[in-house]
């Protein structure tokens, strides 16, 4: 009977885990895409109009514009790492905390069987 409440923590545990990491990537995944968005609407409006006296300059532009976003989205990527990374130590140390209980119940339930 212990063990099967043994599952049902662990499988509740997993479930858990699961919806905290799926919410945090559902947050981090709107700020990446408000930020696709806006490089979308501002490389495409470097663009000159067909037929126009401009020269090759906007794709010097563009390639600036693309710089600047990619580096806009590896810090934003670094921080999603770092937040994640903090989410993850908080649940290795409930596991921890978790699996150290589970011990001292087997321990506990030991000593009832030998009695």
């Amino acid at each position: 009977m212990q063990i099967y409440n043994f599952q049902k923590v662990t499988v509740l545990l997993i479930l858990l885990t699961a919806g905290m990491v799926w919410s945090i990537v559902g947050e981090l995944t709107a700020e990446a895409s408000d930020i696709t968005d806006m490089f979308n609407e501002k490389y495409i409006s470097l663009v000159p109009a067909p037929n126009s006296s401009v020269g090759s300059d906007y794709l010097f532009e563009q390639m600036a514009l693309g710089s600047e976003y990619t580096i806009r989205i590896l810090d934003l990527i670094y921080d999603q790492n770092k937040i994640l990374m903090e989410k993850y130590d908080q649940i290795l140390g409930k596991y921890d905390r978790m699996e150290a209980q589970n011990n001292e119940i087997i321990f506990l339930l030991k000593k009832i069987v030998e009695k």
